[in-house]
This record gives C-alpha cells, sequence and structure tokens, in this order.
C-alpha cells in the first residue's frame, strides 16, 4: 500500500479484512465496534483520512442503513451520476459483493456472506 493518502481500493481492502476478523475475533468485534479508527489501525497503521468518519454497527435483520450519495446540485447529472440512476452500476449483489455494493446488497436481500466473500 502507498504511504499517505489512501485510495478507495485501500480503504476497500481495509475495511473487508476488519469485517472478516470480526467473525471469528470477538474481542476485536468489540473494538471494532466501540473505536473503529484504533481497530482498523491494527490491520494498517498509516493515519486515516481526518474527514473520514467510520461507523461499524451489529447486522441487525430489523435495521436497514444505507448511506445516502451527495445531493446532486446541478440541473445535468454527470456520467457516473447517470450511470447510477440508469441501473449501471458494475456490482453482483449475491456474488462478490464488497463494502463499496453493500446497498446494492441491502436492496438484493444478499447476506452479509456474500458481502464479505
Amino acid at each position: 500500500m502507498s504511504e499517505g493518502k489512501w485510495t478507495e481500493a485501500e480503504l476497500e481492502a481495509v475495511f473487508n479484512n476488519a469485517v472478516r476478523r470480526s467473525m471469528v475475533d470477538l474481542e476485536y468485534r468489540k473494538q471494532l465496534l466501540a473505536n473503529p479508527t484504533s481497530a482498523l489501525a491494527k490491520i494498517d497503521n498509516r493515519p486515516l483520512p481526518a474527514n473520514l468518519k467510520i461507523v461499524f454497527a451489529e447486522a441487525d435483520e430489523k435495521i436497514v442503513s444505507a448511506s445516502l450519495p451527495k445531493p446532486i446540485v446541478s440541473d445535468q447529472l454527470d456520467e457516473a451520476q447517470l450511470e447510477m440512476v440508469a441501473g449501471g452500476v458494475d456490482a453482483v449483489a449475491a456474488e462478490g459483493c464488497t463494502v463499496t455494493c453493500l446497498i446494492t446488497c441491502i436492496s438484493t436481500n444478499c447476506t452479509l456472506a456474500s458481502i464479505i466473500a
């Protein structure tokens, strides 16, 4: 991994590793829930971006959460926004789903196991 700045792929890899570890290491799971930054530092000790707020929560089938994208402030959609609206998000919900396609998984009822597979 590169020094200093994080790429989206690097953050995703660290988050995926944390989720996997939390499934078998209950003490790590407790730390990940209570203090995500220090728990993630056990996987990669580079400082996380200061403006990044990280939240991990226990899975609960009665609660569905999702992160809303930034609001569109112009009348024109860029290419990426247009693809999202048109259903062009590149994600396979049931197999190979990762943190970046969690919303797709939620909307298609895939399991946590498929998210970290």
